[in-house]
């Protein structure tokens, strides 16, 4: 008798459990949110023993997935050091596997909320800490929270303060309203003081995406991009180093930005010699620092016969796929990005011509200021940035399968 995939009530309950600890782990530990996604494929694979089958995984996504990672392991095997690029690879597919557990597991609203509540708990504690670190070395310093740096900072709030509107205007969220949108101020403040001027770039394109895809919302974008320009000109105008930071973005001769010029240089040079596979996944740092590094640059390595302990990616998450793994490597970022991005507005269509609350668009938003800010830094593929990314994409896609379920009515579909 042929076997089918089954999920028994402990099955529900623990993969439920175990989203619930990604959630809140997200913003806090990646030592945490490894062991959980670890924990959760065993799962799955204690279930496929049992039934003798395994999970109907969503095939487009599971296709995207395998081109990418086929394609760098091919470049690994070819590189310098085929042990470390390959087990880059492998963690790369460990920071993915969100998205696939999401679409197996989620089903109804309910569990996405306590998922986003558990989420929206995490990012309060990250963002309160981050706060901390402002109150204990002063207005000036750049917070990182727990996430190592005020550039990755930047990069979860990009993605929370999305989560919290949305969320916020949902009837079955309502008793939560007040504290996510508080807590999406909060995570709007906190992202200026990150000083991280990609995502204030990445923010003011994401807004204007915004303006163009939800025209309910337009008036009200207009009235906050008036008090928001205000308010940075006050900012700006009372702290000459904001001043002096903003000015900065346009600035090539200013040192970060010059240094960021010379490494994107290297990774396009890298390119062309090595065009076809690239060096490898988490090679540039060693080529960069061992052999394109110009001699004009001032960031180097803090130990000279370490080439590693230099920039280790050249802020910009495509030129680095383009160095680390040539013209298949590029096109294998371009296909898995491009296959999201697809879903997301062919479910944003969908959602818009039903009247259900738009989950699409907020994951739109997500992928808009991720991939904004990776133009100026190297984001969707670091632990913690990218673990989130993909389980948040993995509970948006999980939405839209659900679809005509999902009883909210069109009036609550306010973006």
């Amino acid at each position: 008798m042929e076997q089918r995939w089954i999920n028994p009530p402990f099955y529900d309950q623990w993969m439920y459990r175990i989203l619930i600890g990604l959630a809140f782990a997200s913003n806090i530990s990646t030592g945490a949110s490894s062991v959980l996604v670890a924990l959760g494929i065993l799962l799955v694979l204690v279930q496929a023993v049992r039934t003798r089958t395994f999970p109907a995984l969503d095939t487009g996504m599971l296709k995207a997935v395998l081109i990418y990672l086929g394609i760098w392991i091919i470049c690994g095997l070819a590189s310098r050091e085929p042990n470390i690029s390959v087990a880059a690879v492998g963690s790369t597919a460990h920071r993915i596997l969100p998205v696939f557990l999401a679409l197996l597991c989620v089903r109804s609203k309910k569990q996405i909320g306590g998922i986003i509540l558990a989420f929206s708990l995490s990012v309060c504690i990250n963002n309160i800490t981050a706060f901390a670190q402002l109150y204990t070395h002063g207005i000036m310093w750049r917070p990182s929270g727990f996430v190592h740096t005020p550039t990755f900072l930047a990069s979860h709030l990009l993605m929370a303060i999305p989560v919290f509107c949305f969320f916020a205007q949902q009837e079955y969220m309502r008793r939560f309203q007040r504290p996510l949108l508080a807590l999406a101020a909060l995570s709007g403040v906190l992202l200026v003081l990150t000083q991280t001027r990609g995502a204030w770039l990445a923010a003011a394109g994401t807004l204007l995406l915004l303006f163009v895809l939800a025209p309910k919302l337009r008036r009200l974008l207009l009235i906050a991009g008036v008090i928001g320009t205000l308010l940075l000109g006050t900012v700006l105008a009372f702290s000459p180093m904001y001043a002096s930071r903003f000015s900065s973005i346009s600035d090539t001769k200013h040192t970060s930005n010059r240094e960021r010029i010379y490494m994107w240089q290297a990774a396009i040079e890298i390119f062309q010699d090595y065009p076809i596979l690239g060096v490898g996944m988490e090679e540039y740092g060693y080529y960069y620092n061992a052999i394109y590094i110009p001699d004009a640059a001032v960031e180097r390595p803090t130990n000279p016969n370490d080439p590693k302990t230099g920039h280790t990616q050249p802020h910009n998450n495509f030129l680095q796929h383009l160095a680390e793994g040539g013209i298949f490597g590029a096109a294998a970022f371009l296909i898995l990005h491009g296959y999201l991005l697809c879903r997301l507005w062919r479910q944003f269509r969908m959602e818009r011509k039903k009247g259900l609350p738009s989950y699409a668009l907020m994951g739109l938003l997500i992928f808009a200021g991720i991939h904004l800010e990776g133009l100026t830094d190297t984001n969707v593929n670091q632990v913690s940035i990218g673990r989130e990314y993909w389980l948040l994409m993995g509970l948006i896609l999980a939405a839209g399968k659900m679809g005509q379920q999902l009883e909210d009515k069109p009036h609550n579909a306010q973006i």
